[in-house]
């Protein structure tokens, strides 16, 4: 009976530590959502890159973040120096991922635009 009870206990646990293994695992960190004004468009050996500004969540410094894009035609359909909601994530690897992208609303334009393109031409 102890057998029994010993060997039923080792296999539970092997079958978990195999699970744990070999399923596959989340290599993305939320970065979470934010307005962002995208002012560049990249395309580098078959990846295609957005580079915005947006406000950092901590402060109210605003930050330059390359993000790559993996459709071409989402990529295609944003334009740049226009204000945009983003959702985007950190891979192991420090490379952004585009999430999700939706054009901004008119509040947030009016009420941001103007210290996005100002801190672009600081840049320029």
């Amino acid at each position: 009976m102890k057998k029994r009870i010993f060997f039923v206990i080792l296999s539970i646990l092997l079958i978990v530590i195999l699970l744990y293994k070999f399923l596959p695992k989340n290599n993305y960190k939320d970065i979470g959502i934010t307005g962002a004004l995208v002012f560049k468009k990249e395309i580098n050996n078959n990846n295609y890159f957005i580079i915005v500004n947006h406000f950092n969540q901590n402060t109210d410094d605003i930050l330059t973040v390359k993000i790559k894009v993996d459709d071409e035609n989402t990529w295609n359909l944003i334009e740049t120096n226009n204000f945009y909601t983003i959702s985007y994530s950190n891979q192991k690897s420090k490379e952004f991922i585009l999430q999700q992208i939706e054009i901004a609303n008119k509040n947030f334009q009016e009420m941001y635009g103007n210290k996005f393109i100002n801190y672009k031409k600081e840049q320029d």
